[in-house]
């Protein structure tokens, strides 16, 4: 049987499929989708008449009709499952299509949650290096705050040290002075108990002298001048003995205000010591400054002494320049007089 060679129904077959996979139609893609068979000027002319509208162009009948409607019933078939491939990738690709786009809407959602979260995670960072900065600041600061507490703990330290040498001598003053005040009241008891003992010695020997002039008077009732007398020294000498007694009286009362007087004394003389000693400190302060300008004033009246002795040097030699200048002119003068004499006598 003779060769055919390629019809247009072959080619436009090619051509259909290979707009199916959406491939763009040329002689060698439809020379290639025929299995490399024809010759390229007759896929060519083919072409042309399919593009020119070959549709209505008689078709060239070289096969037999059995093989023509199985061709064309393979053809539909194609183009049918083509169709359906078509529709089903076009499908896919919406869904795809409408897939990426949620995806994207998604990843568009994640990406805004990932740009506040990185916002907030920046701003999160900044409060972070702002904190510790302000924490390194007050760190700095407390570090200098617990240096000068440590100065002035050692400064403290030593004004305690320095108090507690005072007190120790202000206590040790206090207890001389209790000792002082304990001699002192001891004296004071001791000389109340000769006062109270002399009293009531005085009042027995009254006793005895009241109870023998109550004898004597009862003996001698016909002495009744001489009672009367003896009476009135008795109750001159008991008026003396309750004198005496309020007198020690008052003398224990002055005694004891003496002794709040003293302890009233004692501290007001432990306050004065505390400011004498306090006055002694400026009162040194003040010398030793005072004897700084002293000497600074002396040095400066010693360097003043000098430069007016010099000037004093200064003067005295232009007082004998001027003088000398001054004696030359007198010269000087008399000279012109005397020649202007000579010259005024007639020859």
């Amino acid at each position: 049987m003779a060769r055919t060679g390629v019809t247009l129904t072959n080619v436009k077959q090619a051509t259909e499929a290979i707009i199916a996979r959406g491939n763009s139609v040329s002689i060698d893609a439809v020379r290639a989708e025929l299995g490399h068979t024809g010759s390229k000027s007759t896929i060519h002319k083919h072409l042309k008449r399919l593009t020119e509208g070959g549709a209505n162009a008689p078709v060239e009948v070289l096969l037999s009709e059995e093989l023509q409607q199985l061709v064309s019933h393979v053809a539909a078939r194609l183009k049918k499952e083509t169709h359906a491939t078509l529709v089903e990738r076009e499908s896919r690709f919406k869904k795809s299509l409408d897939e990426q786009a949620a995806c994207a809407v998604a990843l568009s959602e994640q990406n805004d949650t990932l740009q506040a979260q990185i916002a907030r995670a920046n701003n999160d960072i900044a409060e972070l290096t702002q904190y510790v900065t302000d924490i390194t600041a007050a760190r700095d600061t407390a570090l200098r705050e617990c240096d000068r507490y440590e100065q002035r703990l050692a400064s403290m330290t030593q004004e305690i040290q320095l108090l507690t040498t005072h007190n120790q001598s202000l206590e040790d003053k206090h207890v001389d002075a209790r000792a002082a005040l304990e001699h002192y009241r001891a004296s004071v008891a001791s000389q109340r108990e000769r006062e109270t003992h002399h009293f009531e010695s005085t009042i027995a020997q009254l006793n005895h002298q009241q109870h023998a002039l109550t004898q004597e008077l009862a003996g001698l009732t016909g002495t009744n001048q001489e009672q009367k007398l003896t009476l009135a020294r008795l109750e001159v000498t008991l008026s003396q003995a309750l004198n005496d007694h309020k007198a020690l009286a008052e003398q224990n009362r002055f005694l004891e205000e003496a002794l709040a007087q003293s302890r009233s004394n004692n501290q007001r003389l432990e306050q004065t010591v505390e400011r004498l000693e306090h006055a002694s400190d400026l009162l040194r302060d003040d010398l030793s400054s005072s004897t700084d300008a002293l000497n600074t004033q002396t040095i400066a009246l010693n360097e003043t002494r000098q430069q007016l002795v010099a000037a004093d040097a200064t003067v005295n030699t232009q007082a004998h320049l001027i003088a000398e200048y001054m004696h030359q002119t007198n010269k000087t003068v008399k000279k012109t007089k005397k020649l202007s004499v000579n010259d005024d006598t007639p020859q």
